[in-house]
């Protein structure tokens, strides 16, 4: 297995295995360094990756689910449409990351902790579920609005509301 340079092409890692997530897992235990690397779709799900070098690789489309990110150098990497669930992103460094097609200029703050959805706060936009949408939005939204996104959204948005764009605010206000 080979895995490739996002940029040019040429062979950052090589190992004899079965899946790119072996090889992967492999190049990290060993400390290589997989900066700009090509993991387009990779099924990285429960990877440990703990401290990995990946910045400015090509994520999109990778599965994470439950994998292991913590202090991993996530800087300037691809990560739209890449599944985050479970993910421990404690400590990884998102800046310039590109997550919902836009680049963020600070670490999103996630919020997992029993809600009914996962929520992303970057500088520019929350994302609650699957619906990503600009903070002055959420501000704005009727309670037609919420109710059509899922049948108890309006509950959950109701109950919080108030701490999600507190936090939303002071995270996106700018650094003086």
């Amino acid at each position: 297995m080979k895995i490739l340079d996002r940029f040019n092409g040429n062979v950052i890692f090589e190992l004899e295995c079965d899946s790119i997530k072996e090889c992967i897992l492999a190049a990290n235990k060993t400390g290589a360094d997989l900066i700009g690397a090509d993991l387009s779709g990779a099924d990285l799900r429960g990877a440990e990756l703990r401290g990995a070098n990946l910045m400015g690789a090509d994520l999109s489309g990778a599965d994470f689910m439950g994998a292991e990110l913590r202090d991993a150098d996530l800087r300037d990497a691809d990560l739209r449409g890449a599944n985050l669930i479970g993910a421990n992103l404690r400590d990884a460094d998102l800046s310039d990351a590109n997550l919902w097609g836009e680049k963020i200029t600070k670490t999103p703050i996630y919020i997992n902790a029993g809600l009914n959805w996962q929520v992303w706060i970057t500088d520019k936009r929350i994302k609650i579920g699957c619906q990503i949408h600009s903070t002055s939005f959420w501000e704005k939204a009727s309670d037609n609005v919420i109710s059509q996104m899922s049948s108890d959204a309006l509950d959950f948005w109701n109950k919080w509301k108030l701490p999600i764009l507190t936090l939303a605010k002071e995270h996106q206000k700018e650094d003086k």
